[in-house]
């Protein structure tokens, strides 16, 4: 419920396309049911039953309209994630030393046989904190995840890396999402089924199909029999 509320303020858009896709399943789930069992008849716990799952559906929904939100600006994580790496690894001054001799052999050799201070891999630790302070600049991420860490990676290379893993966890949370939905709308179905009114209906067609046949009978009946007394 936290992930609900914490995108209903990331992104109102979230929350409309959430409840907008909910109203569209409720009215496609209850034409399928009235599609399979047209003489039912609904109860009052099967408007109970459907009010508890359009709630669930929209929830799921809304999530997963967040996660669609949260792809589609992965490149804007991606820009601060660079910015956080550049603050996370700062350069030393052998690193310096090393990026300015590694300048002038490329400039004479043709080649930088030190490389440069970008070259060098991340430790576990810094790309710990790298995601630490991600989540911490934005706290929509830390429903979707908390902590993480990235092993070798060359600095230059990291945030495109962590950006690609964000989309790729992001897909894997929506297809969590909708098999929830898939879920809840099976059991959904099997109680909603069981909340409906079958007899009753089939009786009552029953009755007024008995009693036309009476009426029929009766309208009938006396100029039958005056026939035959001809």
């Amino acid at each position: 419920m936290k992930a609900f509320f914490d995108i209903i303020s990331f992104s109102t858009g979230c929350l409309f396309w959430g409840i907008l896709i909910g109203i569209i399943c409720m009215v496609l789930f209850f034409l399928l049911i009235k599609g399979w069992y047209k003489h039912a008849e609904a109860s009052p716990a099967t408007y109970l039953v459907g009010g508890i799952l359009f709630i669930l559906l929209s929830i799921q929904c809304t999530m997963i309209a967040g996660a669609i939100k949260i792809i589609n600006t992965t490149d804007y994580y991606e820009e601060q994630l660079e910015r956080i790496v550049e603050e996370s690894t700062p350069t030393t001054a052998v690193d310096k030393g090393k990026d300015i001799l590694g300048n002038l052999m490329s400039m004479y050799l043709g080649s930088n046989p030190l490389g440069s201070s970008e070259d060098r891999e991340v430790s576990k630790a810094e790309s710990e904190k790298i995601v630490d302070q991600l989540v911490e600049e934005y706290p929509i991420l830390s429903n979707y995840f908390n902590s993480g860490y990235f092993v070798g990676y060359r600095v230059k290379d990291l945030p495109h890396a962590m950006a690609e893993t964000i989309r790729d966890y992001m897909k894997e949370f929506i297809v969590y999402r909708l098999l929830w939905c898939l879920c809840f709308v099976l059991v959904g179905a099997f109680v909603v089924i069981k909340t409906m009114s079958f007899g009753y209906a089939m009786e009552r067609r029953s009755s007024k199909r008995e009693g036309r046949l009476h009426d029929y009978t009766s309208r009938r009946g006396p100029r039958a029999s005056g026939r035959r007394r001809r």
